[in-house]
């Protein structure tokens, strides 16, 4: 009975190694240069690959570089029994065009093409880690067969060795705006005329460029064949192509405040740069951490993590997610806040008497209710408002908004119509989550203009002396205004009681203030009642209105005035 359950098991073993390898999927492995004469220092070898490679201040090849990090990353895609590996070369001296290299992919049925290589930047350079894909179509120009242009693996193989070196991102400086360059970071590589290893693949591939060697320093890191620095790029290749087949979605870790995304955060106990990409699989566990830390001027607290696609969130500063399945792409933020706050109005709070026209001041301050060095100054958000009737509509008017630049702040503000005596400044602040403070101005202040109507008197002021003039020109003989229009307190175009009962509204009953000159001059424009008078039929009155000329006008209008008044 045990021999026939062995010779079953046996049999359903074998069944299984057969039917595991009829889904075989290949991997080509190419490391870049090598050819005739190469070596470890100084030759990167001839024939097809005419002598092209970078070379180390202290002679290393890239040739030899590129063929240890190769050998490297076989080592570890084979314990994937599952997935064949064909390399384009073993030996520094391996002679092959970049086209043949292509070829051998193509011709062994290879479902993705590893090409591997390093940079010479010039000594001052700084280091980076690049990654090209091809996305050129197939042209009677390059009669290669149809290509899998997918740009994923070069996107997930730029993350992974990003996620070991902490190299910038080289691609970015190299690619131009769209539509050269599709994908953030993705060299993306049209017509590819310097590519042709990529040009006549056929299947996905990637280029990687994983560090600059033309460095006394870099280039030490890769001497030894066992350098850790070797190994490292080997499992970012090989976990940038496990994360495509994989399906591992892109990731994006980052901060948020109000006044950006920067800053640094914790991901898996390393710290990383605000916003942190990568490439993660479904159902893998991650260990997310906002600290406190320096945002702007100000030392500033995390809030809340949220997770963009799903919705899921906590207010715990340590967040252990499992990534969602069915998602392509993940984001976590981390918000920061900036408060809670208190807010003050200073000026103007009452009383103030500002002219159309005049740059005003407004000052105002807003703190933290903890203490001065905790409410972050880009994490607040600040709205000036003004009401011209002591708040009761609501303040509807916006003066302006932005992002505070510190505790204590003021700006300028050019003083606009219309006129009132009941004025009032209101100041909100606020931040990106839940922490709002506000305050007004304490009294009423006043906006009025330099030329208003009102003072028939003349003498600078509004008083009840310009009721009595009033009464005095229009029922006792007196005088007229001087000019005319400084009596038309309502603007109607018009001098007669109606503007006397006017001011005595606005002196005795809080009612509003006499109209400015601009406004009474648009008044005498639009609003002339009767057709006979010059200021209606005469062009050149008209004329004389848009040209500015004020004095040869209020003659005319004098006189019209007054007559019609009597």
């Amino acid at each position: 009975m045990k021999r026939k359950k062995f010779i079953l098991g046996f049999v359903f073993l074998v069944f299984l190694i057969l039917h595991l390898s009829s889904f075989a999927q290949k991997i080509c492995i190419d490391p870049g240069h090598g050819g005739p004469g190469a070596t470890r220092y100084w030759n990167n070898g001839g024939g097809g690959n005419e002598g092209r490679g970078a070379v180390g201040p202290n002679g290393l090849t890239e040739q030899w570089i590129n063929l240890e990090v190769a050998r490297e990353l076989r080592w570890e895609i084979g314990f994937f029994p599952n997935f064949p590996i064909v390399m384009t070369r073993e030996t520094d001296t391996t002679d092959l065009t970049p086209v043949q290299r292509a070829r051998i992919a193509n011709n062994n049925d290879a479902d993705w093409f590893i090409s591997i290589h390093h940079q010479g930047l010039l000594p001052d350079q700084f280091q980076r880690t690049m990654a090209f894909y091809c996305s050129a179509p197939k042209t009677p120009v390059y009669p290669y067969e149809d290509r899998d242009t997918d740009s994923l693996l070069a996107k997930k193989t730029l993350f992974w060795v990003q996620n070991y070196f902490h190299y910038p991102d080289g691609c970015s400086s190299k690619c131009g705006p769209a539509p050269d360059c599709k994908d953030r970071g993705i060299l993306e590589c049209n017509n590819c005329y310097d590519y042709d290893v990529l040009r006549y693949s056929t299947i996905v591939s990637v280029l990687s460029e994983a560090s600059n060697i033309n460095n006394d320093e870099w280039e030490e890191s890769l001497f030894d064949a066992n350098s850790v620095h070797i190994s490292d790029e080997a499992s970012g290749l090989y976990y940038g192509w496990r994360s495509y087949w994989q399906g591992a979605g892109i990731v994006t870790v980052k901060t948020k405040w109000l006044g950006g995304d920067g800053g640094q955060l914790r991901v898996d106990g390393e710290i990383r740069g605000s916003p942190f990409v990568t490439s993660w699989a479904q159902f893998e566990q991650h260990t997310l951490q906002a600290d406190y830390q320096y945002l702007g001027e100000y030392y500033c607290e995390p809030h809340h993590w949220l997770e963009v696609e799903t919705g899921l969130n906590t207010t715990s500063p340590l967040w252990i997610i499992t990534v969602p399945a069915g998602e392509p792409t993940h984001t976590y933020i981390a918000y920061y806040k900036g408060g809670p706050y208190e807010a003050s109005v200073y000026m103007p709070n009452g009383g103030e008497e500002w002219i159309m026209g005049d740059s005003a001041i407004i000052i105002w301050n807003w703190g933290s209710w903890y203490t001065t060095s905790v409410g972050v100054d880009s994490s607040t958000l600040l709205t000036v408002l003004l009401d011209r009737n002591s708040g009761a509509n609501g303040y509807p008017e916006t003066l302006f908004t932005g992002i505070s630049s510190k505790d204590y702040d003021a700006a300028a503000w050019v003083v606009t119509g219309p006129a009132s005596n009941k004025c009032r400044i209101k100041v909100v602040a606020h931040d990106c989550v839940d922490n709002t403070a506000s305050d007004t101005s304490d009294y009423d202040f006043t906006i009025k203009c330099l030329g208003s109507t009102g003072d028939a008197n003349g003498d600078g002021h509004v008083t009840i002396a310009d009721v009595v003039y009033l009464v005095n020109f229009l029922f006792k003989g007196g005088p007229p205004p001087d000019p005319l229009w400084k009596g038309d307190a309502n603007g109607n175009c018009k001098v007669n009681i109606e503007d006397a009962v006017y001011l005595v509204n606005y002196l005795m009953k809080g009612g509003p203030p006499p109209i400015c000159e601009d406004s009474c001059w648009g008044c005498m424009r639009a609003l002339a009642k009767d057709d006979e008078k010059p200021y209606t039929k005469d062009p050149s009155f008209l004329e004389k209105i848009f040209k500015g000329d004020k004095e040869s006008l209020e003659k005319k209008i004098e006189s019209d005035f007054k007559s019609d008044s009597k």
